[in-house]
C-alpha cells in the first residue's frame, strides 16, 4: 500500500476518473442533443489544436512563429485542454524527444501500450534530474506563455467548464458534452500519439525510435499520424508530408499564415527528407541482407578446351556469360524446357549467347540462379 501511495499521482487520476464517469452518466441520463453534438464539436477542436497548434507545434518545437493574438488564443485552448500548463507540457514533450524510448521517456513507449497512452500520467516519478537536461528558456521568455502557466490552475478550470456554461444555452448539454464529454475525447486524442503512434504503422523516414506513420492514427489525432516523420523532422510544422495526408493542424496554421497570424513556418528540404527515407530502406536491406545465403565465386577456371574435355567426360556444363553453369540438376526445371538447356551443352560461348538473345534475357532471380549453379569461371 506504502509503494502505490508512493508512485501514484492521486490528484490527476481522481479527475480523469471522475471526468470520464460524468461523461457516461451524461451520455445516460441526459442523451446528447444537436446543440449537444455542437457544443462537442467547437469545444472538442477548440481545446484540440490548442494542444496541436499551441502547445506542440508552436511552442514545443518553435516550428513557426506567431503573433500575441495567436499565441494568446491557443494558450487558452491548451488551458481548457486540462493537459497542464505550456511550460509543464513542453519541458515533458521535450524530455520525450531527447530520450525517446528510454528510462528517461516519461511516456515510457516502452513500458506498453495503456502505460504510454494514460498511466505515465499517474506515475509518481521524480524527474527533478531529467529535467535538468531540457531547456525551456524560450518558454520563460514568451509573456504568454508564462502568463499561462502561472495562471494555469484557475484559467484551466474556467476555461473547461465556466466558459461553456457562459456561451452556451442550453446548460445541462453544455457541461456534460461541452465540459467535461469533450474533455474526454481531447485527452484520448493527445494520449494517442504517445500510444498507438508508437505502436501501429510503418518506418518510412526513421526506424531509430519506436515512432511510427499511420493515417489511422492521423484521424484520431488531428493529424498527428506521421509521427515517425514528426521523430525525424521535429521542427517541421507539417506532420502530413504529402499534400493528401490528413493534417488539420498543418491545414490550420497555413491558413493563420495566410492572414498573418503566423510566419516563418519551417519544413525540411526535399533532399534531407528523401535521404531520410533513403536510409531505413538502406537499413532493412542491410537487415535483409545478412539473413541470405550468398554463393561463394569459384577459383576454377576453364577454356573451351576444358570445358570440351569436360563434356566428353559427361558433364552437362553451358557457357552463359563468363560463368560455366553445371546444368545436370537444374535442365529438368529449366522454364524454357531441358531441350532447350542441353541444347547448348558444350557450345561455345558466342553460340550461347546468340540463342539467349534470340530467345529471352535472363531476369536478375534467373541470373542468381546461375550464380547458384556456376563451377568455374571462362576464359580464352
Amino acid at each position: 500500500m506504502k509503494f502505490i501511495q508512493s508512485r501514484v499521482l492521486w490528484f490527476p487520476l481522481s479527475l480523469v476518473f471522475i471526468i470520464h464517469v460524468i461523461s457516461v452518466v451524461g451520455l445516460i441520463w441526459f442523451p446528447i442533443t444537436k446543440s449537444g453534438m455542437f457544443y462537442t464539436f467547437l469545444m472538442y477542436f477548440f481545446t484540440g489544436f490548442g494542444i496541436t497548434v499551441g502547445y506542440h507545434r508552436l511552442w514545443s518545437h518553435r516550428t513557426y512563429k506567431a503573433t500575441w493574438l495567436w499565441r494568446l488564443f491557443w494558450a487558452l485552448g491548451g488551458a481548457a485542454a486540462l493537459q497542464g500548463s505550456v511550460r509543464w507540457w513542453c519541458r515533458l514533450h521535450r524530455l520525450h524527444h531527447s530520450f525517446s524510448d528510454s528510462e528517461i521517456d516519461p511516456y515510457g513507449p516502452n513500458k506498453g501500450f495503456w502505460y504510454s497512452h494514460m498511466l505515465w500520467i499517474f506515475d509518481n516519478k521524480d524527474r527533478k534530474e531529467a529535467f535538468k537536461k531540457v531547456n525551456i528558456s524560450d518558454i520563460e521568455a514568451d509573456p504568454i506563455a508564462r502568463w499561462q502557466s502561472n495562471n494555469y490552475r484557475w484559467l484551466s478550470l474556467f476555461l473547461a467548464f465556466g466558459l461553456p456554461l457562459i456561451i452556451f444555452e442550453d446548460k445541462i448539454q453544455a457541461y456534460f458534452y461541452g465540459g467535461c464529454l469533450a474533455r474526454v475525447l481531447v485527452w484520448h486524442t493527445t494520449w494517442f500519439v504517445n500510444s498507438l503512434a508508437h505502436w501501429l504503422g510503418d518506418d518510412e523516414y526513421s526506424n531509430e525510435t519506436s515512432a511510427k506513420d499511420h493515417f489511422l492514427t492521423a484521424i484520431l489525432t488531428l493529424g498527428e499520424g506521421n509521427h515517425g516523420f514528426h521523430h525525424a523532422f521535429p521542427t517541421s510544422y507539417k506532420n502530413g508530408v504529402k499534400w493528401y495526408q490528413y493534417d488539420p493542424t498543418k491545414w490550420l496554421i497555413e491558413l493563420g499564415s495566410l492572414f498573418g497570424l503566423c510566419y516563418e513556418l519551417y519544413h525540411p528540404p526535399e533532399n534531407e527528407i528523401q535521404k531520410a527515407r533513403y536510409q531505413v530502406r538502406e537499413k532493412q536491406l542491410q537487415t535483409l541482407g545478412k539473413n541470405i545465403n550468398w554463393p561463394s565465386a569459384p577459383e576454377k577456371f576453364m577454356n573451351f578446351d576444358d570445358l570440351t574435355a569436360a563434356v566428353a567426360l559427361g558433364r552437362q556444363l553451358v557457357v552463359v556469360g563468363n560463368r560455366v553453369c553445371d546444368v545436370s540438376q537444374f535442365q529438368k526445371e529449366h522454364p524454357g524446357g531441358s531441350a532447350l538447356i542441353l541444347s547448348m551443352v558444350g557450345k561455345h560461348p558466342d553460340t550461347t549467347l546468340k540463342v539467349i538473345e534470340s530467345r529471352h534475357m535472363h531476369t536478375k532471380a534467373a541470373r542468381n540462379l546461375m550464380e547458384n549453379l556456376t563451377v568455374a569461371f571462362y576464359q580464352d
